[in-house]
């Protein structure tokens, strides 16, 4: 049975939904009326009635419009026509639905790696009953999943064999990055180097006077360029890193003490083993609204992140706690950030910053930030 807890640990999964510009908050919206819908998603490989657009309207999504699956599975469904392309209307009015299931239910990103591998290794493609079992006649409409057992082909078992090995190399591979960060580069920039965090424990172990939700990063001063906040720059914090992992270790389920050590991770420029920290508390907590917020300051350092992908946590850690004026400040900062490093300038930037500092008019220098940009237009 499919929980309602989010899963955020691919970070691909992630980028298919900024990419498609669908809010997290259209995902759980569409999950509270679609329920039975996600929970059965795996039916659409039987290709019964309109499953073929829906399974290539995945296959879009997991892969690009050139990609051997893609191609072999539009000829082979006859799928060809424009109205199947991946920007047509009878392919994305899908997207919304297959994100929620690549979101909500665990197993279904893995079902979807797996079935492009198989049809890339050649496994045949159509429709099948689930009384249908495999001959002579109908060998060639296997497909890799079915709801209950049927005998396959010799072959058709090696394929699915090499498909799960593939899926298996790529998760260890994931795992391995994610569990050592020895083998991580440390990103070290501009944005990274001014944060701060919370006060640490005297030994310098443990952050000290933290939100409920977990540790907060503090942000520099657009103006001022140092962190807005009573705490100390911590350029190293392995000593803090290792306590949190300890405590996770004693507590798997803390969605807070992965806050803490994600943002222990950020200020050492540890941003991929930051970020699977914080997709992990969502994980576990989808209304832990820090960690919405530190995974936005994380993607904000990381090089070749989309700066929107920072702006849409921050805006969806808002939707949490609509009135905390520290992720306000934050959009706000973003916007700017984007303004000043576009050598165009462009007015909507500008006015969209404006709008967000106007909206905490005396908090930190948000008044000075407004005067600043006001100050030549």
């Amino acid at each position: 049975m499919m929980t309602d807890n989010v899963n955020h640990s691919n970070t691909h999964i992630d980028a298919i939904r900024t990419r498609l510009g669908i809010s997290l908050e259209e995902i759980f919206r569409y999950k509270s009326s679609n329920k039975n819908e996600i929970e059965n998603i795996r039916d659409i490989f039987y290709l019964k009635n309109d499953s073929e657009e829906k399974v290539l309207a995945l296959l879009f999504l997991i892969s690009d419009s050139n990609d051997d699956a893609v191609q072999t599975f539009r000829k082979k469904t006859g799928l060809t026509g424009v109205q199947y392309n991946a920007d047509s209307f009878v392919i994305r009015k899908y997207n919304t639905m297959l994100v929620t299931a690549l979101i909500y239910n665990p197993s279904f990103y893995a079902m979807a790696v797996n079935y492009r591998e198989a049809v890339n290794s050649g496994l045949a493609i159509g429709e099948i009953d689930a009384e249908t079992l495999p001959g002579e006649h109908t060998a060639e409409k296997i497909i890799p999943f079915r709801n209950k057992p049927a005998i396959f082909h010799r072959k058709t078992w090696m394929y699915l064999s090499a498909a799960a090995a593939i899926v298996i190399v790529l998760f260890l591979t994931f795992l391995t990055r994610t569990l050592f960060t020895g083998t991580e580069s440390r990103t070290d920039n501009a944005w990274i180097s001014s944060l701060s965090g919370p006060q640490m424990s005297t030994d310098g172990s443990a952050f000290t006077g933290i939100e409920e939700d977990g540790a907060r990063l503090r942000i520099a001063s657009p103006l001022l360029g140092k962190a807005m906040s009573g705490g100390r720059s911590h350029a190293y914090t392995e000593n803090v890193i290792k306590h949190y992992t300890g405590a996770i270790q004693n507590s798997p389920g803390n969605s807070e003490l992965y806050v803490n050590r994600g943002a222990a991770y950020t200020l050492n420029g540890y941003l991929d083993s930051a970020i699977n920290d914080f997709n992990k508390a969502i994980e576990l907590n989808p209304k832990n609204a820090c960690a919405y917020y530190n995974r936005a300051i994380a993607y904000a350092g990381k090089p070749g992140i989309d700066i929107q992908t920072a702006i849409s946590d921050l805006e969806s850690a808002i939707l949490i706690i609509p009135d905390d004026k520290e992720f306000i400040y934050a959009l706000g900062s973003l916007y700017l950030k984007q303004y000043e490093e576009d050598a165009e300038k462009p007015a909507f930037l500008m006015n969209r910053a404006v709008e967000i500092f106007n909206g905490i008019s005396g908090y930190k220098d948000a008044d000075e930030i407004v005067d600043y940009l006001l100050k030549d237009n």
